[in-house]
């Protein structure tokens, strides 16, 4: 292959059941026409099983049309192929860049694919999606920065009780880093605190819902979350009028202490200056955001129950803590090490604080987004308490 008339140096991955063949390229930038991210196999691995539960016990058949929308080296749209658990689905394969469409046939021959389970069009995404008369199950956006100018074509590309799976990896704004970009993208003001993985979470999901909503399409979360450095979202397609207007009571705001770190939600905007907690006045506004369930505890109960049967420690530990954190259903998190610099006390272990909250009957636990994150249903007076103590 040649790029730019330097020959490219290739190089074989193994990765699940599929073989890829792949230019080598000293840095993944958003130029680079087709790479493998090593980074994202986790959530291959995970989208994969989720892939399945969805055509088992939702679609409730083997087959479906699946379309991986920006596809680069077509490794997502193999994986969905090759490891489903009956080969019948087609795998449509979406990319506009010319170097990436010839890797994608490369590596869909390497693989074995039979000619009649997979089409790749080299074209933009947004043009396929309008042009095209397929209606899809599943769709899988996965571009380089945010997913916002895929979603509208995407919505009404996929079928009702179809699947809608979206990657966003330009987290700083989610995050909070640069609020006004925030507002600007997703429409909701992100400030960067202690719990930003939940803040970008949910400030997509708002995004996406409102989106939905003006198609009067309901997107159910059947599985969100933070992963370093991208957010990832599994999305139960509805095509409803009466389950789109729920947004309106899914979504709302935090108002965050920066001095004290307590915080509380409200389902509208209110003119408040004093924190309840300590009555200073730095009270932060963060949202508008969606405030509910981030997956389904049904859905998760099954997907566990596959990843168990595989033996992947990995996948099932991370499943475990993600089950238990999904159980308490609020909207932020705390973390150790903050709550001891506030009471200028000595950090203590997660499990410590766990135990504690829960021998006085509340509900707590590990959240998977970072090491020192904890959600518990417990009022902040009680939190604060247990650090105080010693």
């Amino acid at each position: 292959m040649f790029f730019n008339d330097e020959k490219i140096e290739e190089h074989i991955i193994q990765e699940g059941k599929a073989k890829i063949v792949i230019p080598k390229y000293e840095k993944l930038t958003k130029d680079v026409p087709v790479f493998y991210n090593p980074e994202k196999k986790f959530d291959r691995d995970l989208s994969v099983n989720i892939l399945n539960v969805y055509l088992e016990f939702i679609l409730k058949r083997n087959e479906a049309k699946v379309c991986d929308l920006l596809s680069g080296s077509g490794i997502r749209g193999i994986r969905y192929y090759l490891e489903t658990k009956k080969q019948k689905s087609k795998i449509f394969f979406v990319d506009k860049n010319k170097i990436a469409a010839s890797y994608i046939k490369k590596n869909v021959e390497l693989n074995k694919l039979p000619r009649d389970s997979f089409e790749i069009f080299n074209m933009d995404a947004n043009e396929f999606l309008v042009n095209s008369r397929e209606k899809f199950d599943i769709i899988d956006i996965d571009p380089f920065g945010d997913p916002l100018p895929f979603l509208q074509n995407s919505i009404l590309k996929v079928k009702h009780n179809g699947l809608l799976m979206i990657t966003a990896t330009d987290t700083a704004p989610l995050a909070g880093r640069y609020p006004r970009v925030s507002f600007m993208k997703y429409g909701g003001v992100a400030q960067f605190v202690e719990f930003y993985p939940e803040v970008a979470v949910r400030l997509l999901l708002k995004r996406v819902l409102e989106i939905g909503a003006m198609f009067e399409v309901y997107l159910d979360p059947l599985f969100s979350y933070w992963g370093k450095n991208y957010v990832r979202l599994f999305l139960r397609v509805r095509k409803s009028k009466k389950l789109a207007r729920r947004i309106m009571e899914e979504i709302g705001f935090i108002y965050y202490c920066e001095k004290c770190k307590y915080r509380f939600t409200t389902s509208y905007i209110i003119h408040k200056s004093l924190c309840d907690y300590c009555k200073s006045t730095n009270l932060k506004t963060i949202g508008a955001l969606y405030l509910k369930k981030l997956a389904d505890l049904s859905f998760l109960d099954v997907l566990l129950n596959q990843v168990k049967n595989q033996r992947d420690k990995e996948m099932e530990n991370f499943l475990i803590r993600y089950k238990k954190e999904m159980e308490i259903n609020t909207p932020f998190f705390y973390r150790t090490d903050t709550l001891a610099s506030f009471t200028k006390k000595a950090e203590k272990k997660i499990d410590y604080i766990i135990n504690q909250l829960k021998n006085l009957g509340f509900k707590a636990a590990r959240v998977h987004s970072l090491k020192k994150g904890f959600k518990t249903d417990a009022d902040y007076g009680t939190i604060l308490s247990i650090f105080q103590k010693g």
